[in-house]
């Protein structure tokens, strides 16, 4: 049968009765799964189990074993009589396991290629499945992500991180005192942007994607809600200083000079714009699997954002969306891991307090896992409505401190700028209402 070696199978079970402390050596690699016969994946499974409770394993150890497995004992000694006729004297049991798992391997991407064409959903979805199903096997079979480091390697690379000033795995937000408080953000990271509807944390975003370019980090954007052209047009919003109104109504109603002012400063900051290393991403059921498989093409990546995670598709359907937030935010922890970025996820919160609420942690909307599987959490409020005043909380924080800032929000050129720190304890709610931009 095709990728199938009985015969590699039972020397390697032959080597354990023969040679178990040599054997030993290798069973971090010696997976049952790798295994095709049942039986031999029992006799792993016992080896294991006996050397970790440091219990005898033998042949007679291991019949008893499969006996209690519910295996004929005809059938369990002509098994491992073949096993022990199969070891060779000069074996090597370390590319024989390697040959193991490449079988293994083999077998299991035609397994995911036949459910691939078989599958009879949408192809999208199935097409998704698949790049996950085939990320999920790379990880299962490759030992290269466990880090297993002494204390002298950790030390040098302490000593190395702490002697070069600039740290090309940080990025920062581009607003000095919130910068102050978040100390960067690092690769393998999963960072929350969070606030309720009109607080403009889409904008903010673009605020923070735009300083990270200019410092020559590529920066992907994905965006379930706008299409890549509106994006685009705050960016030129914010960096032409050109109100959205102008832009979205073409011009409309605007003297011939006005208009050729914003001509001449689109042209320009369009020729800038389209030098910083910014990619768009518009994609409706988005799922990780899709934003893995976009990210990989991208070099020198400093940071991901997804706008929004409320809006993002599972790879499998769970009971409830709580569920299915919590798989998206656990697999995107994952990933920011994998990239070696960190990753910014921008989240609703839930609506049951007012705009001008200072936001807490249990207000992610949709799941109470967000808020765990989060190194940095910030959140956005409206601080004074009638002056267009927000408020940010880093309200979480593993590597550096908490606190809020205030800042100004100019909603018609998508423009963020710093007042200063905000002091919560003599926070007051102000609820009268302005001409807060729809734009968020």
């Amino acid at each position: 049968m095709k990728n199938i070696n009985l015969e590699l199978e039972n020397s390697i079970i032959g080597i354990l009765f023969t040679n178990f402390k040599d054997a030993i050596k290798f069973f971090d690699s010696l997976n049952p799964d790798y295994f095709y016969q049942k039986i031999n994946k029992d006799i792993i499974e016992k080896a294991k189990f006996s050397y970790v409770n440091k219990e005898e394993f033998t042949v007679f150890t291991t019949q008893e074993y499969l006996k209690s497995c519910g295996y004929a004992d005809k059938n369990i000694i002509e098994h491992l009589i073949r096993c022990s006729d199969n070891v060779i004297t000069k074996y090597d049991l370390k590319g024989n396991l390697k040959l193991l798992k490449e079988l293994y391997q083999k077998r299991e991407l035609e397994k995911l290629l036949s459910q691939g064409i078989n599958d009879t959903g949408e192809l999208d979805a199935n097409i998704d499945k698949l790049l996950q199903g085939l990320y999920e096997l790379r990880n299962e079979t490759n030992n290269s992500n466990k880090r297993v480091k002494t204390m002298t390697d950790v030390s040098l690379e302490y000593l190395d991180f702490l002697a070069n000033k600039e740290d090309g795995n940080r990025c920062d937000t581009g607003f000095p005192l919130i910068d102050s408080m978040l100390k960067g953000m690092f690769k393998g990271q999963l960072i929350g942007l969070a606030a309720r509807p009109g607080c403009g944390k889409s904008a903010f975003s673009l605020n923070i994607a735009l300083n990270v370019a200019k410092k020559g980090k590529t920066v992907a954007i994905f965006t379930q809600e706008m299409e890549a052209y509106e994006v685009y047009e705050r960016m030129i919003a914010n960096q032409a200083y050109i109100p959205m109104d102008n832009l979205i109504e073409k011009f409309d109603g605007l003297d011939e000079t006005t208009k050729t002012i914003y001509y001449n400063k689109i042209i320009s900051k369009s020729n800038d714009l389209s030098k910083l290393p910014i990619k768009i991403i518009d994609k409706t059921r988005l799922t990780t699997a899709a934003v893995r498989a976009e990210c990989q093409q991208f070099k020198n990546l400093g940071l991901v954002i997804i706008d929004y995670l409320q809006l993002m598709s599972p790879i499998k359907r769970e009971q409830n969306k709580n569920y299915e937030i919590a798989a998206i935010t656990r697999e995107l922890k994952i990933l920011a891991s994998d990239l070696g970025c960190p990753i910014m996820i921008i989240s609703q919160l839930n609506r049951d307090k007012e705009e001008t609420n200072i936001p807490s942690l249990n207000d992610y909307r949709d799941s109470g896992a967000i808020e765990q599987d989060l190194v940095k959490s910030m959140m956005l409020w409206k601080t004074d409505i009638e002056n267009n005043k927000v408020g940010l909380i880093i309200n979480k924080n593993r590597r550096g401190s908490t606190g809020a800032v205030e800042l100004k929000f100019e909603g018609k050129y998508m423009m963020y700028t710093e007042l200063g720190l905000y002091d919560i304890s003599k926070a007051k709610k102000k609820k009268k209402k302005s001409d807060w931009s729809d734009f968020g």
